[in-house]
């Protein structure tokens, strides 16, 4: 992912999570099935986790990565002053709140 959106190490972290969600259950099960708690997974079911855990990210990744891009375009593309310029101005100016620092 591009750093315009500033998203790569959130998308990182909940990448970490949800590969740990996906993967701990395929290697543990409950103490009363094995002496340790422990199994192995067989290939076919740790290369379905893993196309399922893929899926999931991308599903979720979908939308900073297009705001990644977006934000790349206008600041790499044909005119970036003017789109800048364009996106700060759709944000408005209100002055100061009212009652604040005197007024």
């Amino acid at each position: 992912m591009s750093p315009f959106a500033g998203e790569g190490v959130n998308q990182a972290l909940a990448d970490a999570l949800l590969l740990g969600q996906t993967l701990v259950p395929l290697f543990t099960t409950s103490a009363s099935n094995t002496s340790h708690g422990q199994v192995a997974p067989t290939s076919q079911e740790l290369g379905s986790a893993l196309r399922t855990f893929e899926q999931r990210m991308m599903y979720r990744a979908k939308v900073e990565m297009q705001g990644s891009k977006d934000n790349m375009d206008m600041f790499f593309g044909e005119e970036p002053a003017r789109h800048l310029a364009e996106m700060l101005s759709s944000f408005g100016h209100e002055g100061p709140a009212s009652g604040v620092m005197g007024n």
